[in-house]
């Protein structure tokens, strides 16, 4: 472990400060960000709906499945590394930087050469420009700033915060602006890309130090070892979250897939709203009770149980208000939508308390587990979905999702039993 340099601050917030009182503010800070992040993107959700079609949510969702494919089959897991490395991780910044900036580069040079292909494969040739396009959100993403997973390690969730303001504001102006003037898919193409640029230029305002291009064998070996675990689940959790999309896109088409996007979406939002805030701060909190595994255990516990009240209570009031205040994209009503909806719904629950087992299982040392979890759960989504499509048509899409997320529950429970890892 590396030596601090006079007047530098830790990398990580000891486990002996870590009091119930500093846990619940960090909890509280790092909630608030990533709910105004959520809010934001709904935001966006509900104000372009009017403007387009199905069709042009299908072709973005078509879009983000294949972005998302190509981002999980090359993701090295770095920056989970960074935040969960026991020692200092300053060494490694320079080495993290140039690997992600290397791959945005090739991510989106394989976009922009198969976006022909995307199209012949899904028979709209109207998604070859908007692949394309999109290329450009992995090419900008690969620049931004590492450094900002320090702010996450020291737990200054509330510095994180005020940034955070930053890019679901400028965003949300700018897709107003462009779902009046274009009123189609171009409206939340630029928007998107928009996003990917203020966030890249927010890392660096926030964070120091600036990273340099620099390629060091042992850093970038300290950063693969952890990584390995995570590059595999990233490909499974891909495959379970957007391989539904891709599957209704090839066997039901576009339009299609854009009515399932928008009922995943609506179903996700209000059940995962706080999982998403607790696993935004969960991998650096539990990472730093990694030492006591018997309390880590105890607040893996109580934040499970307390989530479950809390998202079933949310999903149930989603579920009923949900007709009477989100417009839809033209084409779609709520009648046809609901039983794809609730179905979503449910599997989302599920998922919804499933999610916490990967920063509970990173932060013991056991990442292998979440693999093996992700790979029971896209077998069984695998295996059910053409029969169950076949029978109910695209609501046979989401049992099958639902019935891989609780696939997966006796694998939680069975490791559960057993100590963490050292």
């Amino acid at each position: 472990m590396l030596p601090l340099s006079p007047g530098e601050p830790p990398d990580r917030i000891h486990s002996s400060q870590l009091t119930s009182a500093r846990i619940t503010r960090t909890t509280l800070w790092g909630a608030s960000a990533t709910v105004t992040a959520m809010a934001g993107r709904a935001l966006r959700v509900i104000v372009v709906a009017p403007y387009v079609s199905a069709h042009d949510y299908g072709l973005l969702a078509a879009t983000l499945a294949m972005l998302e494919g190509v981002n999980a089959f090359s993701d090295l897991g770095t920056q989970a590394s960074l935040v969960r490395h026991p020692g200092r991780v300053t060494h490694v910044l320079d080495s993290a930087f140039t690997l992600q900036a290397i791959r945005g580069f090739a991510l989106a040079s394989l976009l922009f050469a198969a976006a022909p292909l995307a199209g012949a494969w899904l028979h709209d040739d109207a998604l070859v420009p908007v692949v394309r396009a999109m290329a450009l959100a992995p090419l900008v993403a690969g620049f931004s700033n590492p450094a900002m997973a320090l702010l996450t390690r020291r737990l200054e969730f509330k510095t994180l915060f005020a940034w955070g303001l930053v890019e679901p504001a400028v965003t949300l102006a700018v897709a107003i602006w462009l779902a009046v003037t274009l009123r189609n898919v171009w409206a939340l193409v630029l928007a998107a890309l928009c996003g990917e640029v203020v966030r890249v230029g927010v890392s660096y305002v926030a964070a120091r130090p600036r990273p340099r291009f620099s390629l060091q064998r042992q850093p970038v070996a300290e950063l693969i070892r952890f990584g390995r675990w995570v590059f595999g689940s990233r490909i499974l959790m891909f495959l379970s979250v957007r391989g539904d999309d891709l599957f209704v896109a090839a066997m039901l088409g576009t339009t299609a897939v854009g009515v399932y996007s928008v009922a995943f979406r609506i179903a996700e939002l209000p059940v995962l709203l706080v999982t998403h805030v607790i696993v935004a701060v969960a991998l650096p909190v539990w990472s730093g009770l990694a030492a006591e595994p018997d309390r880590l255990r105890s607040w893996f516990l109580r934040t499970c149980l307390w989530a479950a009240v809390v998202n079933a209570a949310v999903a149930g009031a989603g579920l009923a208000v949900a007709p009477h205040i989100l417009p839809l994209p033209q084409g779609m009503t709520w009648e046809a939508s609901r039983p794809l909806v609730l179905v979503l719904m449910l599997a989302s629950f599920g998922r919804s308390l499933i999610i916490l087992t990967e920063p509970y299982f990173y932060s013991s040392g056991k990442p292998a587990v979440w693999f093996w979890m992700n790979v029971c759960r896209v077998g069984t989504t695998a295996t059910l979905i053409v029969p169950l499509t076949r029978m109910f048509g695209i609501v046979g899409v989401a049992l099958a999702v639902l019935a891989g997320v609780f696939s997966t529950i006796p694998i939680a429970v069975h490791e559960m039993k057993s100590r963490p890892s050292a």
